[in-house]
């Protein structure tokens, strides 16, 4: 008996610490899963504060820039006015003038952004119209060849409040959640009026140039 005993216990102790030795890799393993979660939402909270932020960046400087727009055309009408005063065709002109330029503010499309996502081998961006309605889309130039960018719906019209996907994919060695380039995109106005809106794309995220108008 004796001998049983002094057989059977240390036998039942070292599988007692083996099986605990087991339960803690276990529950570490459960604990750093758990860790890693949290760290994937915490990163994704914060994506999500990023792309507002640059939302609401990106429409107070087309805000601003409108402001300066409608500024700058109100002051030079009163400093022409002034100066041709009593020259009524000169001022049928001027006031002309500056209906046509408070038009083209009133009538330009604007793409600000929207939201984006992307994995290795692809990535996608939502730019959002602020402005009036855009067409005749199109890819005019990409800075490098670390990204492959799809063309665009040439026939689309994208009214106001409704989205543009631009979609791509990365360039032959490159990982598409880290290359990074610059993309030019050019439409068309309800008065056939072209523009050109720069993207830059980073590591970070996505900036919205500001549109402009082509010179034909």
């Amino acid at each position: 008996m004796e001998n049983f005993w002094n057989q059977t216990v240390p036998n039942w102790t070292m599988a007692i610490a083996a099986l605990w030795g087991v339960f803690e890799i276990i529950r570490g393993y459960f604990k750093l899963r758990r860790q890693q979660k949290d760290n994937e939402r915490d990163v994704e909270r914060l994506d999500e504060e990023l792309n507002e932020i640059r939302k609401q960046t990106t429409q107070f400087e087309y805000q601003t820039s409108i402001m300066s727009e409608n500024n700058r055309i109100l002051e030079n009408g009163i400093e022409n006015l002034i100066g041709i005063l009593g020259h009524g065709q000169e001022a049928e002109e001027q006031r002309i003038e500056i209906e046509r330029q408070r038009r083209i503010i009133d009538i330009r499309p604007n793409f600000v952004f929207s939201g984006s996502s992307s994995n290795p081998t692809s990535f996608r961006m939502r730019l959002r119209n602020q402005g009036s309605t855009a067409s005749t889309l199109r890819l005019i130039d990409v800075s490098n060849d670390s990204i492959i960018v799809n063309p665009l719906n040439e026939n689309a019209e994208i009214e106001r409040g409704q989205d543009l996907q631009v979609t791509g994919r990365p360039g032959q060695g490159y990982n598409a959640n880290l290359a990074t380039g610059q993309i030019l995109i050019g439409y068309t106005d309800i008065d056939g009026n072209q523009y050109q809106q720069n993207i830059i794309k980073n590591r970070g995220g996505y900036q919205i140039g500001l549109p402009e108008m082509a010179v034909n």
